[in-house]
């Protein structure tokens, strides 16, 4: 088998890449970025918050990336669709 073909690669790259969302600011709008339409409001809604306590610049910078009826909405909503999306192998930085 193909060492790309084997599942626990692609876990291994979806969980760095994860990581590294929460790292740099640029790095985490680029990859926003790279997401399909359906998650990509979501995602910029969670980079919102994270940096909502460190950097409001970053913070305001994607929030206006979400429309206004995702601003609002709850975690476990967020969460589900992030949980979601992570199922269907995201964070395919490569294209």
């Amino acid at each position: 088998m193909n060492h790309l073909d084997d599942p626990r690669v692609h876990q291994s790259v979806d969980n760095a890449a994860f990581g590294l969302f929460f790292v740099d600011k640029n790095l985490a709008l680029r990859w926003a970025e790279k997401l399909p339409a359906d998650i990509r409001a979501t995602a910029n809604l969670e980079i919102a918050k994270y940096y909502a306590g460190s950097d409001p610049m970053a913070a305001a910078e994607c929030s206006v990336r979400v429309p206004a009826d995702e601003r609002n909405l709850p975690l476990s909503v967020v969460l589900e669709k992030l949980v979601k999306y992570k199922s269907r192998r995201c964070f395919n930085v490569d294209k």
